[in-house]
C-alpha cells in the first residue's frame, strides 16, 4: 500500500469519526436542551428546601453535561486538524519527486 494509499484511508476515517462526533454533538445539545427547560420549570414550583435542592442538583448536572459537550467538541476540532494534515500529506506525496528527464 503505497503512502497515498495510507493517507487516503486515514482521511477516510477521521471524515467517518468527524461525521459519527457532529451527530454525537447533536444528539448532546438536544437533551441538553430538554434538560435546561426542565430546570427552567423548576422556578415556577413554590419555593421550598426540596426544590432549592433539586435545582441545584439540576444545574450541577446541566454544568457537567455542558462540559462533556465541550470536551467531544474538542476532540471534534482535533479530528478537523488531523485531516487537515493529511490532506498536507497526500498534497506533499502528488508533488513530482525530483526532475524527470
Amino acid at each position: 500500500m503505497s503512502d497515498l494509499e495510507k493517507y487516503e484511508k486515514e482521511l477516510n476515517d477521521l471524515e467517518s469519526l468527524s461525521t459519527y462526533l457532529d451527530s454525537v454533538i447533536r444528539k448532546l445539545r438536544a437533551k441538553q436542551l430538554v434538560v435546561k427547560n426542565k430546570v427552567e420549570e423548576l422556578t415556577t414550583w413554590e419555593s421550598g428546601n426540596a426544590k432549592d435542592a433539586f435545582q441545584q442538583e439540576m444545574e450541577s448536572y446541566f454544568d457537567t453535561f455542558t462540559k462533556k459537550i465541550d470536551d467531544v467538541e474538542k476532540i471534534e476540532k482535533e479530528v478537523t486538524h488531523a485531516k487537515t494534515k493529511v490532506k498536507h500529506f497526500m498534497m506533499l506525496e502528488n508533488i513530482p519527486k525530483g526532475p524527470k528527464w
